[in-house]
């Protein structure tokens, strides 16, 4: 746990957890920094022998600096070739089709994709982070991520202060046709803040989902924004007219994808909406300073799915939402276990202080040589590499 804590990788999954301490032989007690009753889902780091870390513990076949612990497979090197060896130190049975698999040293990430188009890498897994999709020759298939993107809203907006207004827009946007079109095919839509998979959902019953104008327009005109002016803007007369600032970063196609489709959405129920596309410095920059009323965001949760980032004081991404709101106090209250999932997706659909969108995905592509299906998960591309068979 305390290497996990200094590695880069695994740190980003612990920052919840303070300490752990081994209470007996077989048990070990970690302290949260705040309660999570899905904390254990981050408990993803390796376990390796004590001091396997320092210079002193190797096997008498494998020499390397490297820990062996409980992993499949442990790096090899000899003559400045690295390839992956089978660890006949893990526990229990582990008898893979393949003791050894070559690995290839890259000095460029952007190589990648050239690389296996030549065949120099038979397996290559793609994350469309930068929000451009590439295309690929050989077999692939899709793995989920916790990469959550919303539509950032800005409570402190006059307009968008009322959550029926807020209702309303998510009423208009398509969710399953904007993360589908959007995103070449490579995200699920959402409706709520956790992915549609999130094993806690199970039982409860979730908000809407599908496009609904009518009852969209239809909450904006109680809200009291009935008329629509000759220039094809809805207002209120004494809240003022529906036009929003949206920002979002253009360098990012999939997210540009997005604004353009919800700006078009929205004009269906005569809500005018403003881009403002900014090179991603500048987008960070208009979405620091509060200048805006609705932004396109993107955060990569923990597996327990945190939603401090948003709720808590200093949320990483709490941009525009009211902290002592009943809906933070409710995610609050489900934390601690006072209140249950229900309770909280309830009091979520009915504050929506910003407006899920979906998760994006990522795609694995394989050389056509290999034969077995690859099972993916959200923290190991490689689960099954122990079944996989080469032609």
């Amino acid at each position: 746990f305390v290497l996990a804590k200094n590695n880069n990788f695994y740190s980003a999954y612990l920052k919840n957890i303070s300490d752990a301490s081994v209470i007996d032989s077989s048990k070990v007690a970690f302290t949260l920094r705040t309660a999570n009753p899905y904390e254990a889902n981050n408990l993803i780091f390796p376990i390796i022998k004590k001091n396997s870390d320092q210079d002193n513990i190797h096997s008498d076949e494998y020499s390397s600096n490297l820990p062996i612990g409980s992993g499949r497979y442990t790096v090899k090197e000899e003559n400045g070739i690295k390839t992956l060896v089978v660890n006949k130190n893990r526990l229990g049975s582990y008898h893979p089709e393949y003791n050894l698999i070559g690995l290839k040293d890259i000095t460029e990430v952007s190589s990648i994709p050239n690389l296996f188009e030549l065949n120099e890498i038979d397996f290559y897994t793609e994350s469309f982070s930068d929000g451009a999709y590439k295309r690929y020759t050989g077999e692939s298939s899709t793995f989920e991520t916790t990469n959550f993107t919303f539509l950032g809203i800005n409570s402190n907006c006059s307009v968008l202060n009322e959550s029926a207004v807020r209702r309303a827009i998510a009423l208009l946007i398509n969710r399953p046709d904007l993360m589908s079109v959007s995103c070449a095919g490579f995200a699920v839509a959402t409706q709520t803040p956790f992915h549609p998979s999130f094993f806690a959902l199970e039982g409860c019953t979730l908000p809407p989902i599908k496009y609904d104008k009518q009852a969209a327009i239809t909450l904006l005109e109680e809200a009291g924004y009935n008329i629509v002016s000759g220039s094809g803007i809805r207002y209120s007369p004494e809240k003022g007219k529906l036009e929003l600032r949206l920002v979002v970063n253009k360098n990012n196609s999939f997210k540009l994808a997005m604004a353009r489709s919800i700006q078009q959405a929205l004009a269906e129920a005569d809500i005018v909406v403003v881009l403002k596309e900014y090179s991603y410095n500048g987008y960070v920059n208009a979405v620091d300073s509060g200048a805006w009323d609705l932004y396109i965001g993107e955060t990569k949760l923990s597996n327990s799915f945190n939603l401090n980032v948003f709720f808590a004081e200093n949320g990483n991404v709490g941009y525009g939402i009211d902290t002592e709101s009943e809906t933070a106090e409710s995610y609050r209250q489900l934390m601690k276990g006072e209140a249950t999932m229900q309770d909280f997706l309830d009091s979520f659909a009915d504050g929506l202080p910003f407006i899920p969108l979906g998760y994006r995905r990522g795609m694995t592509v394989r050389n056509p040589k290999i034969k077995t299906k690859v099972i993916t998960t959200v923290n190991d591309y490689l689960a099954n590499i122990n079944e996989w068979t080469v032609e």
